[in-house]
């Protein structure tokens, strides 16, 4: 499962304390740049801070200035659920040839999912 789209502190409390019911038996557990999701196909430098097609509000504000992943893990330490926190890569995919979206954040959105299905395909 992949939970991708919502920023800043409030949101991530919200979330946070309504998805934990779902699991009341399983952690939340950042994933640290080194796990090997972002090393699957692509070598990438950990989570990325993918903006909305709506612009790049919320850069920089407080509690938005870092993107981080967020994971729930099965019982053979396998990611179970992903959680992309201060990060669009929906929009990074869906708005790829959008002239006014930035190619960059386009590139890392495609990467990060095909780094994703590689490791759901193989874990």
């Amino acid at each position: 499962m992949l939970i991708d789209d919502f920023w800043g502190q409030q949101q991530w409390d919200a979330f946070y304390r309504d998805f934990s019911q779902i699991f009341p038996d399983r952690e939340m557990v950042e994933l640290q740049a080194g796990h090997e999701i972002y090393h699957t196909f692509y070598d990438i430098d950990g989570p990325q801070m993918i903006p909305g097609r709506g612009g790049r509000q919320g850069f920089g504000q407080a509690g938005m200035n870092n993107a981080s992943n967020h994971a729930i893990m099965d019982d053979n330490d396998r990611v179970m659920v992903l959680i992309n926190w201060n990060s669009d890569m929906g929009d990074g995919w869906e708005h790829t040839y959008d002239q006014w979206y930035p190619t960059q954040y386009a590139n890392s959105a495609y990467q990060l999912g095909i780094n994703y299905l590689i490791y759901s395909l193989t874990h």
